[in-house]
């Protein structure tokens, strides 16, 4: 089965599932503000790679930022003495 472009509404819901801004999703996929606008509104296609791409990427992004997380929760529990 060949990949499929995303339709509008999935970037949309990648998007704000990772609370992403437009302008964040499409630094996430090394692309500009507006090209982003134009996929999410169907005006054009995302190549199926880079939907792949960004999906991935975001996952990361969150695992990485949970990291950071707790990273800064662990820290904050020495200084306290817990």
């Amino acid at each position: 089965m060949k990949p499929q472009s995303p339709k509008p509404e999935e970037l949309k819901q990648l998007r704000e599932c990772h609370n992403l801004t437009q302008r964040r999703a499409a630094r996430l996929v090394f692309s500009s503000l507006r090209a982003w606008q134009y996929w999410e509104s169907g005006d054009n296609l995302m190549h199926p790679i880079i939907w792949a791409y960004a999906k991935y990427a975001a996952r990361r992004r969150d695992q990485k930022i949970e990291k950071a997380r707790a990273r800064i929760a662990s820290t904050s529990e020495i200084g306290t003495g817990i």
